[in-house]
């Protein structure tokens, strides 16, 4: 893998100009930390379990008697079915055989396990033991469904024909509640007597044997819904205890507070990100938890709503019920920090500018748009200094800005300092606003920031550090607040490799002396992966990178220091070569250089930025490797300068 172009052909360019005016598209649900804007609530009544049906709907029971099915759309088409009032219909899960299979457990009736068609077709099957109020349901790797028997203190199975067998716990009285498949071949199941007496995690093999009834470490938790993991564990909540859990399947338990005091998690499920979603019946929020533990709660809109089930749908969001709200919910999963809209200050999804002079001086010029319904769009302006910016004094020369990150998770990118001595510090902006600002600790000159941006998936920036021994480091951070340091391992000086660049997905990219480019993920704070890219030749540089071809991967954005030719390298989401084009050449002799990429139109595609000599000002929007149009921002003299410094 040699030139990265392939051959290009010189652009045109533009220079001058006051503003320009563009077309943007509106950014889709944007997360805001504290902010329920990817929320979403259909009205029902008293829903309760909820479940992706096999007809790409959504399937929940109701409180009140029956089945209902939500498409994802939002639209409700009506309950399929009304059983009796006292029946309290609870779990639901999706059978082998393409039916709904759902447990009726109404304390005055005797228990069932019921069956609907996606016609509407309905059977029910009487439970043996009486009054037994089945709970969770599931379907096994037996190709039959397992359920709970809350006070008949058994796990049953029943067959796709509706044969029922039950299966009693050693444990008396210990209330069995939900139950899920586990990575085992097993069925796992979480215990939670009335008394509060009995709370355990156990564990059935598909012969009916329960081999394991394992007891959380926090007493008296009660143990509420258990889910598999995309980890090889088990996850499950604790009501009282106000944790998440995790169990691997050989026993080992961890618990993980919930930060909200009393938030009572409950409902829990595996989403589409890697991460686990949970309900909070107590502080009516949903909640996300990483592999590796870290929490992240968005509210509700509805107050006091008491949210239960939840499931991922086939839509890529999670669907929740609310049982005191008679809603149903669905949360958007924030996506990884997007790689394209870097230092956006006022969180409108589309990257801005920051100036400094030679005195110190920061001006930001805000690239403004008015938000519209997807797949519409509108016209906004971008000017020069004087019409559209906002201006935040001088700042001594003695401090550097060495970072342009959302480090509060408030959608709005933030400016990270450090002085000669090593002192660090936070700007925190909204727009053209400073709204406060932070110490965050002094390290000593043998460390350097080798960039930032969202490591362990909680929507925050964090700071990526190296030592001179080659030591690399991260800082995990909460705002201003440092949670934990952790240690990616040693590159030593003498393998002449060196961070060239980082992205706001936290992805770590590499280039030794020799011209081999290299690429290290990161997830969940920890080093995941590392991958081999390519070759360049050494008049190739790396300078910037970006999503070029809105894939939502970081793409590598290559200059030929000879020539003056742009061209890019596509990545795939393992940081694997794709393939690589030419852009176009702007000859070394022009004194135009790059000065940092991001998505300044709105359309989810990185685009280029140039600056010159003279302090002309240029911008380059992109299609992948293709120029839709340039245009020319002004000049802004000599004094002022793109900072660019760990922004992309």
């Amino acid at each position: 893998m040699n030139d990265p172009s392939g051959g290009a052909a010189s652009p045109s360019y533009a220079n001058g100009g006051n503003s320009f005016t563009v077309n943007y598209l509106a950014a889709p649900c944007k997360w805001i930390k504290g902010v329920s804007e990817c929320i979403t609530e259909f009205q029902t009544d008293v829903p309760f379990g909820i479940t992706a049906g096999p007809d790409g709907a959504l399937w929940f029971t109701g409180m009140s008697g029956y089945i209902g099915r939500i498409t994802t759309a939002g639209v409700n088409t009506g309950d399929w079915m009304n059983l009796s009032a006292s029946s309290h219909p609870s779990g639901i899960a999706v059978g082998p055989d393409g039916a709904l299979w759902f447990t009726e457990g109404g304390a005055s009736e005797i228990g069932k396990i019921g069956r609907i068609t996606t016609t509407s077709a309905i059977t029910e099957f009487p439970i043996p033991t009486g009054i037994s109020r089945p709970f969770g349901i599931t379907a096994g790797p037996d190709g039959a469904l397992w359920f709970t028997e809350n006070a008949g203190n058994n796990i049953g199975r029943i067959t796709t024909t509706g044969t029922i067998t039950e299966f009693p716990i050693p444990t008396a009285n210990s209330g069995p509640n939900f139950i899920t498949a586990g990575p085992d071949g097993a069925l796992w199941f979480t215990e939670s007597s009335p008394n509060n007496t009995s709370n355990k995690i156990g564990r059935i093999t598909t012969a009916g044997v329960i081999t394991n009834e394992f007891l959380p470490p926090t007493f008296g938790s009660s143990v509420g819904g258990i889910t598999a993991g995309p980890d090889g564990a088990l996850w499950f909540t604790e009501w009282i205890g106000n944790n998440i859990g995790r169990i691997t399947t050989t026993g080992t338990i961890t618990e993980f507070p919930v930060p909200t005091a009393n938030g009572k998690p409950l409902g829990i499920t595996a989403g589409p990100d890697g991460a686990l979603w949970f309900t909070e019946d107590g502080a009516s929020k949903i909640g996300r938890i990483t592999t590796t533990g870290t929490i992240t709660e968005f509210p509700v809109p509805t107050a006091n709503s008491h949210p239960f089930g939840i499931t991922a749908g086939p839509d890529g969001a999670l669907w929740f019920t609310e049982q005191a709200g008679n809603n149903i919910g669905r949360v958007i999963p924030p996506s990884p920090s997007p790689v394209n809209a870097t230092h956006d200050f006022n969180g409108d999804g589309v990257s801005d500018f920051l100036w400094r002079d030679i005195l110190g001086n920061i001006v930001v010029w805000i690239s403004s748009h008015v938000p519209t319904p997807q797949g519409t769009a509108t016209s906004a302006t971008i000017a020069k200094p004087a019409a559209k910016s906002g201006s935040f004094g001088a700042v001594s020369n003695t401090y550097s800005i060495i970072g342009q990150r959302d480090f509060d998770g408030d959608g709005n990118a933030d400016l990270l300092w450090r002085d000669t001595d090593g002192n660090l510090y936070l700007w925190f902006m909204k727009g053209l606003t400073l709204s406060s600002s932070a110490g965050i600790g002094h390290v000593s000159a043998s460390w350097s920031i080798k960039g930032t941006g969202d490591f362990n998936g909680d929507g925050m920036s964090d700071v990526l550090w190296q030592n001179t021994a080659g030591n690399v480091a991260i800082w995990l951070m909460n705002g201003s607040q440092i949670t934990s340091s952790v240690s990616l391992g040693t590159v030593p000086p003498s393998t002449t490799w060196n961070i060239v660049a980082t992205d706001a997905s936290g992805h770590i990219f590499w280039q030794d002396a020799a011209g081999d480019v290299a690429f290290w993920q990161v997830s969940g704070g920890q080093l995941a992966s590392s991958t081999g890219i390519g070759n360049v030749p050494g008049n190739w540089q790396i300078v910037g990178v970006g999503d070029f071809n809105g894939d939502g991967n970081t793409d590598i954005l290559f200059r030929d220091t000879n020539t003056g030719t742009v061209a890019i390298w596509f990545l795939n989401s393992a940081g694997q070569f794709q393939s690589g084009a030419g852009v176009a050449a702007v000859p070394t002799s022009t004194t135009w250089t790059i000065a940092e990429t991001g998505d300044f139109n709105g359309d989810g595609m990185s685009d280029i930025l140039w600056t010159d000599g003279t302090g002309n000002v240029a911008l380059w929007f992109m299609n992948a490797s293709t120029i839709t149009s340039t245009i020319g921002l002004g000049n802004v003299g000599t004094s002022w300068q793109v900072q660019s410094l760990n922004a992309e």
